[in-house]
Parts: structure tokens; C-alpha cells; sequence
């Protein structure tokens, strides 16, 4: 494109004094046309001098000054509402554009035909990936593909533009008019999903919208973000996932996913409770427990976010009923955007993960989303032959149905199978792997060096390997003798769903049971 058009940028200001050299240095250098770059920034009740120094030091921005904290959403329709260029691009305060960033947006936009596109987001020294693209599990909780990622490893992925659910509200650009005329980001949100909701609303509508794969910012992560807790923003992740899927699901998906999730909802806020429904049951022959019920701030955030959108729900099916009627994109479309509807979350507790995939088959949401849930098997071998680990691994991934981790010493990699070291220092990665499976294959002296599992493993299908159990079953019989997996041994009579045990050894286990 030789005849650039006119682009606003919206920059959205919270106390970020510190970080506005950086990124308004970085527009001034932008290779595009600089009388068609208008830059306008909302400043939401700073009190760090933000808006002074913008006054005093860059007269060329276009300020405007709200007395309090509006979130992200108002403030970015207020910025574009001022704003007079063609195009609205809206950047994060904490970034630092590339010479050609803005150049490569729009280059995007006249070769694909998009009227939204966002921009390729790394962290602050370029190295490892923020955002190329993501999607939203059925229960409308966003995810970024390959994130944190190395960039020497994503830079195959990134040699030309694809098409988005949505893009990424720190660094995209919209036709404005189109922006304005959709409602903008939806301020009933404050921060936090809108940029999801937003894309999913165009989409609905008919517009294209795509990764600018050249076009690249850098990005000091979550730096406002800091300033909030975790509790109030997970709270806002909570309710604004129900205000995007009420509503941009279909009439079909609304009431064959939608409604029913809430159910999943219900599920989660009562495993983080700490609720022992067994006092409430006739059948308990204990006293009843009469005392105050308490309950966790999890729990408490997912009932709270339940109940808002229960109070707005009038002012919500208004703007459902807008966006159904001007739907002219079907959900075969949009489903193939959905990359991973059943995908498994790190924030999940063990009991939800295998709740919402029991939820998932008993509904038959595969069919309606045209993907298949796969159901996430760990294999934790700890044995000097891990002949039989690898064999089951083998087979569960040919199966198709499963995706297998297999963590082990020295094994093999079997087509299909992730491989995790263990024992290994940093625990970290085979626990978010036992956070994230559903079912365990496990023996008493791997679950020994690894207790911090057990807690995890009880809500799963555990499949118990005894078969280098009898050491543990005779030392059992010696109260002279003690071994460092006796307890895990009996934690797996007790809990496991499934045995593995060599005929020679059955007697002695069997004993043990009674």
C-alpha cells in the first residue's frame, strides 16, 4: 500500500510515568507517515505525575484525563470516540513498538482482507513469546497459544499471517468505524476478556480478523497488573468469560454448553470450598455438624462472579439479542477458531479437571465443537525396567484418544509421547503435569520421592503398579522394620482405581488389604 491511511493510537495510562519514554519513543521512530499518526492517551487518575508529564513534555499527544481508575474498556472507547484517524490501534503503555510495527499492521489488513489484526508480542528483551494468537475453552476462559515460549522456537510459526479468534487488546488495530459501531469494547467488563469478547463479536458479524506476523512489540509483562490482587483479578476473569459466552454463543451452544457449564462452575467453587457435604446427608449416622460454614476465596470468587452476572443478566440478554440478530457467521466458522474448547488449565483443581472431562463426554459437547477430548494420561515410571511404562505409553497414544506424559529415567520416547525427566530438581513440571492429567500410573516408591502428588492424585483414575510392591508388603508385617514407601503403599490400597501385580505377589497384597 502506497497511500497509508490515518491511524489513531490509544494508549491507556495507569500510573505508568516510567514507562511512557520508552513507548512514546518508540512511536516517534515509526517508518510511517508521521502526519498520519495521531496519538491520543486516555490517563485513568494517575497519581504519578503521568498526565504532567505529557502535558509538559509531549504536547504532541492527545490527552485526556479521567479522575479515577475506569479499567481498560471505557477508557479505550473514550480514546477512540476522540480519536479522527481511520484506524484505531490500541497499544499498552508498557510497550515498545518496532520501527515497522504499524506499517505491518496495516500492510496485513490490504492483504488479507482483515479489518482487525493484531500484533506478534514478545517479553521485553524479545526473546520469548507473549501473544501470536489464542483461543477460549468452551467455558470462555482465554489462553495464548505457545506462550513464554523461546522465539528461536516459534519463528517457523510465524513466516506469514493467520487467521485470529481474536487479537490481543495491547497491540492491535480496528477500523474504527467498525469499532464504534459493534459498541466498542463492552465496559460492563472493566478489564480483562474484552479484547476476547470483542473479537469473538466480530466474528459473529462477518469480519475477518488476523495475526500480523511481521508486525512485533515488545512487552513488560503485567506491569500494571502488578498493582492488583490476584483474588480481583481472577474474579474479573471469572465473571467477564460468562458475560462472552452468554452473549456470542449461539442459541444451540448457549443452551447445550452454556447453561450446563454453569454446573462446572458449581463443581469448582464447591471442591475449593472446603464444604464436607457428608454433614448434610440423612444417611450420615454422625451428629450434624451445626457450626458456621466458611468457605475459601476461590470458592467465594466463582460464587461471586456467578451471582453478578445473575443481577445483569436483563441488561445482558439486550445486548445478546443485538449481537444474535446481526449474526451472519455460523458456529462451523468460528468453531475451527476454537483450537482447544476442552483444554486443561494450571488454576484447575484436580477434582474440576476430572469433572469437567467426565461433563464433557456425558453431554456429547465433542460432536457440537467437532473436536475430540483426548483424555491426558501421566505415566510415572521409577523403576530400573521401564519396559512396561513405555509399552503403556505406546499404546494409549497409537489409541488416539489419549495424551500421554511419560516421566521417567532413561526411557525411550514412543511416538506421540511427551517425555518428562524424573526424578529431576525442579519438580515443578511433573507436578502442573499431575495437575493437568486424569489419569495416573504410578508405584508407591515414585509416589514416595514425589509426595507432594498425593493430595493432586485423589479425585484421578490412579492406576497403581505393585508390581515392585512386595519389599514394601513384607517390611509392612515387621514393625522392626520400616520402608520409605510403606505409607504410599497403603495411600495406593486405599485410593488407587486400578492394579498392576505380578501373581506371585497377589497373596501377599491381598493380605495386606484385609
Amino acid at each position: 500500500m502506497s497511500d497509508y491511511p490515518k491511524v489513531s493510537i490509544v494508549i491507556v495510562n495507569l500510573n505508568g510515568k516510567r514507562h511512557l519514554a520508552e513507548c512514546f519513543g518508540s512511536i516517534k521512530a515509526l517508518d510511517y507517515p508521521e502526519d498520519k499518526v495521531e496519538v491520543v492517551m486516555v490517563d485513568n487518575g494517575s497519581s504519578d505525575g503521568s498526565a504532567e508529564l505529557v502535558q509538559e513534555k509531549y504536547n504532541w499527544v492527545k490527552l485526556l484525563r479521567n479522575r479515577r481508575n475506569e479499567g481498560f474498556a471505557k477508557p479505550s472507547n473514550d480514546g477512540a470516540r476522540a480519536a479522527s484517524g481511520e484506524y484505531v490501534a490500541f497499544l499498552n503503555n508498557d510497550m515498545r513498538v518496532q520501527k515497522d510495527w504499524l506499517r505491518e499492521l496495516i500492510n496485513s489488513l490490504g492483504d488479507t482482507g482483515a479489518r482487525c489484526a493484531g500484533s506478534v508480542i514478545t517479553n521485553w528483551d524479545g526473546t520469548r513469546l507473549d501473544f501470536a494468537g489464542g483461543s477460549i475453552d468452551l467455558q470462555g476462559f482465554g489462553f495464548q497459544d505457545d506462550y513464554d515460549l523461546p522465539m528461536k522456537d516459534i519463528k517457523p510459526k510465524l513466516s506469514e499471517d493467520k487467521d485470529l479468534l481474536f487479537a490481543c487488546g495491547g497491540a492491535m488495530i480496528v477500523d474504527r468505524e467498525l469499532f464504534l459501531s459493534c459498541g466498542g469494547f463492552d465496559e460492563d467488563y472493566f478489564a480483562y476478556y474484552e479484547d476476547v469478547d470483542l473479537g469473538w463479536r466480530l466474528r459473529v458479524f462477518g469480519c475477518r480478523i488476523v495475526l500480523s506476523a511481521k508486525s512485533r512489540v515488545r512487552h513488560k509483562h503485567n506491569s500494571t497488573s502488578r498493582s492488583m490482587t490476584k483474588q480481583r483479578i481472577q474474579y474479573l476473569f471469572e465473571r467477564n468469560k460468562l458475560y462472552t459466552c452468554y452473549k456470542n454463543y449461539s442459541d444451540e451452544k448457549l443452551y447445550k454448553v452454556f447453561f450446563p457449564s454453569l454446573l462446572l462452575d458449581m463443581r469448582e467453587a464447591y471442591a475449593e470450598s472446603g464444604i464436607d457435604g457428608d454433614n448434610y446427608d440423612i444417611r450420615n449416622p454422625g451428629a450434624f455438624d451445626a457450626e458456621p460454614v466458611r468457605i475459601n476465596h476461590m470458592a467465594a470468587i466463582k460464587l461471586s462472579a456467578i451471582n453478578e452476572f445473575t443481577e445483569n443478566l436483563p441488561a445482558f440478554a439486550k445486548k445478546r439479542s443485538y449481537i444474535q440478530q446481526n449474526r451472519k457467521t455460523g458456529d462451523d466458522e468460528i468453531d475451527k477458531l476454537f483450537s482447544e474448547p476442552f483444554k486443561v488449565f494450571i488454576k484447575d483443581t484436580p477434582a474440576f479437571v476430572s469433572s469437567k472431562y467426565e461433563f464433557v463426554n456425558a453431554l456429547g459437547l465433542e460432536k457440537l465443537f467437532g473436536a475430540e477430548q483426548k483424555c491426558q494420561a501421566l505415566i510415572v515410571a521409577d523403576v530400573a525396567d521401564n519396559s512396561l511404562y513405555e509399552g503403556v505409553a505406546a499404546k494409549l497414544a497409537a489409541s488416539g484418544r489419549f495424551a500421554v506424559t511419560l516421566a521417567g529415567t532413561d526411557v525411550s520416547s514412543p511416538d506421540g509421547v511427551r517425555i518428562l525427566a524424573f526424578p529431576d530438581a525442579d519438580p515443578s513440571p511433573l507436578i502442573k503435569a499431575a495437575r493437568e492429567t486424569y489419569i495416573v500410573m504410578i508405584s508407591s516408591s515414585a509416589l514416595s520421592k514425589q509426595r507432594m502428588l498425593l493430595r493432586m492424585l485423589e479425585p484421578k483414575y490412579i492406576v497403581a503398579d505393585l508390581s515392585r510392591g512386595s519389599d514394601a508388603v513384607s517390611k509392612g508385617k515387621d514393625d522392626d522394620k520400616d520402608d520409605h514407601s510403606e505409607k504410599e503403599f497403603d495411600w495406593l490400597l486405599r485410593e488407587a482405581d486400578f492394579f498392576i501385580c505380578p501373581a506371585n505377589e497377589r497373596t501377599d497384597v491381598l493380605e495386606r488389604l484385609e
